[in-house]
């Protein structure tokens, strides 16, 4: 009889430190889950996540491998987010470049349908919906030899943010 009330005892107490346990992580995610999601609300980069793509399913974006100009599409979807400007991550082989687009800012960077002025034409950030194809003149903003294989995009908000999904970039001659 004195075993079994020692086993039930044992057993109690084991139960109640479980469910003290559970009451206790339950609090501390409460107070951990509400942080988290009040310091990511309205942040920029939270609200671009998934907006910009880079367009390779239509032939727009392409490196000519003549000329070295690495031609990017990218897709803006119709959801509205304050970015101000964008990033492009080229990669050859296992080395990566970044050049910066900010609007009135001279980069290298071009519209596409417009490589050929001089003095360089402004270039812009795609609006709401649109999509907007830039020349990247890779002679001018990379010292990477060789072809562009693959090639994402970021936003600029007021940091800058997380790239997208990385996409393999057609060659052109």
């Amino acid at each position: 009889m004195l075993k079994t009330k020692k086993c039930q005892v044992e057993v109690i107490t084991t139960v109640l430190l479980i469910l003290v346990a559970i009451i206790a992580f339950g609090i501390v995610a409460s107070f951990v889950i509400d942080l988290v999601r009040n310091n990511l609300k309205g942040t920029d980069c939270f609200n671009a996540l998934g907006k910009l793509s880079v367009n390779v399913d239509d032939g727009w974006t392409f490196f000519n491998s003549t000329n070295r100009f690495l031609y990017v599409n990218i897709d803006r979807s119709e959801k509205e987010f304050n970015i101000s400007g964008l990033t492009i991550v080229f990669s050859v082989d296992y080395q990566t470049q970044t050049v910066k687009i900010v609007p009135g800012v001279v980069s290298g960077v071009y519209p596409a349908d417009n490589i050929t002025n001089n003095p360089q034409p402004p270039v812009l950030i795609p609006a709401t919906g649109l999509s907007y194809t830039y020349a990247i003149n890779i002679s001018k903003v990379s010292t990477l030899s060789g072809n562009i294989t693959e090639v994402s995009v970021a936003p600029i908000a007021s940091k800058q943010c997380k790239q997208e999904e990385t996409k393999k970039v057609p060659l052109k001659n």
